[in-house]
């Protein structure tokens, strides 16, 4: 198992590779690749500002970093449709675990409610519990929270990181 380096997804099957990059699908290795085409100074300028959103506060709790990117997946059921939700934090150490746990006790609390859940909570809970109890704090600037800065960097130029995206799907069944 490995996590998209663009999107921080977890891969389980049909990773997409390519030099030092794996995705989950053909547009976030894309991305990435068109991310490297622009140059050293870009490249230059995104790591310069990952260092300063490494060395930043915690965006939940204010307390002084460093920050790091952690990934969250829920799932819930509702008899006939399932949500599944990707939240990825910018956050310290100890908010970071806080949010997988939260998610961990959210999938065994609301995930089971659908035929689709049933299957796939169980990976869920265990994706969540594993990430939780394996997470170290960081002592260097992370890959993958360099690579979600590059990405947004690349995607709106003028505006500030963001430390919280949600992406949600629904799948009925």
């Amino acid at each position: 198992m490995a996590r998209c380096d663009a999107c921080g997804t977890l891969v389980l099957f049909g990773a997409k590779k390519s030099n030092s990059f794996v995705c989950c699908s053909d547009l976030c290795l894309k991305e990435l690749i068109n991310i490297q085409g622009r140059g050293p100074v870009f490249i230059q300028k995104v790591q310069v500002e990952a260092q300063r959103v490494y060395k930043d506060n915690c965006a939940i709790c204010s307390k002084e970093g460093p920050v790091d990117l952690y990934a969250t997946v829920k799932i819930s059921g509702y008899v006939l449709v399932t949500k599944t939700t990707n939240d990825v934090y910018v956050c310290c150490h100890k908010c970071g675990v806080s949010k997988k746990w939260k998610a961990f006790f959210h999938c065994l609390c609301f995930g089971w409610w659908s035929a689709h859940g049933l299957l796939v909570n169980c990976i869920f809970l265990s994706m969540n519990a594993v990430s939780a109890i394996a997470s170290r704090p960081t002592v260097v600037l992370s890959r993958r929270l360099e690579i979600y800065v590059m990405i947004w960097k690349a995607i709106k130029p003028g505006e500030s990181i963001p430390m919280h995206r949600s992406v949600s799907s629904m799948d009925a069944g």
